[in-house]
């Protein structure tokens, strides 16, 4: 990762915690809202494996999405779509 990299990454986790309180993940019904789409698309994108910021699967079997990895997502689509 490069050091511009790095920089929007750190700058999108700031953004990302205080917009959500300093939680450390989202659940699929925030992710939507977040990512601005239907719960369905999300759930299809899930499903498809494209298009989504990293998530993992909770104990209680929920999917949850750190914030560390929607940073990276955003961050990730920032540059290429700047470059």
């Amino acid at each position: 990762m490069s050091w511009v990299d790095h920089q929007l990454m750190n700058s999108e986790l700031q953004l990302l915690k205080e917009r959500h309180q300093n939680k450390s993940y989202l659940i699929k019904k925030e992710m939507a809202v977040e990512l601005r789409i239907s719960q369905r698309t999300l759930d299809r994108r899930i499903k498809a494996g494209v298009d989504i910021p990293r998530y993992k699967e909770a104990k209680t079997g929920r999917i949850i999405f750190p914030l560390s990895a929607i940073a990276e997502y955003y961050a990730s689509n920032l540059v290429r779509t700047h470059f």
